[in-house]
């Protein structure tokens, strides 16, 4: 879906901020947020904050798996989380693993 694609890199244009969220991206796409979320959540069955949220943690997830950087606080950072301990918890979460199994 192009719109998706467009959505996701606005996220990535903008990962690694931490305040970037649902109004900041109805804005760059030009759409108010209650289109923004019909539309996302039509498209792909979820939030646009998920959709935010998911695109977080799969760059994270590339990072750690390419060893980009070195250790789990400047992944959470460049990936727009605030707390890393947060970062690893979600991260857990999803994938089932802590960020810093990749760096043992």
């Amino acid at each position: 879906d192009p719109v998706i694609e467009g959505l996701i890199s606005e996220i990535e244009d903008n990962l690694s901020n931490k305040h970037f969220g649902v109004l900041n991206l109805s804005e760059r796409v030009a759409l108010s947020d209650r289109q923004l979320t019909r539309i996302v959540k039509k498209s792909i069955g979820m939030t646009p904050a998920g959709l935010i949220r998911n695109v977080r943690l799969q760059k994270a997830k590339d990072y750690l798996e390419t060893k980009k950087y070195r250790s789990v606080t400047e992944v959470s950072y460049a990936v727009g989380f605030e707390k890393p301990s947060h970062f690893t918890k979600i991260y857990f979460d999803r994938y089932g693993k802590k960020p810093s199994w990749y760096f043992s």
